[in-house]
């Protein structure tokens, strides 16, 4: 069995601009406020290319403080995903 390869990348400031300071909260809480960066979709394309898996993570404290909730975190996830 050929082992397998994975990338994990942050969301917020290496996928996406970092939303501190300029959005509501200074958290991503809808996809109009999701904004890739420059050449990241190129980027991630090539990854992919290589043979790798692409895991993206992120710690949304947002939701624990109450300024959004885990179904508008989907949302901008999903929306995303297609």
């Amino acid at each position: 069995m050929a082992n397998k390869k994975i990338i994990f990348l942050d969301r917020d400031g290496v996928i996406n601009k970092d939303p501190g300071g300029w959005t509501e909260y200074s958290y991503v809480t809808k996809w109009e406020d999701f904004i890739f960066l420059p050449n990241v979709l190129k980027a991630l394309k090539e990854i992919n290319d290589l043979g790798y898996d692409i895991v993206v993570i992120s710690n949304q404290a947002g939701i624990s403080k109450g300024y959004y909730s885990r179904e508008a975190l989907d949302d901008v996830k999903f929306k995303n995903a297609s």
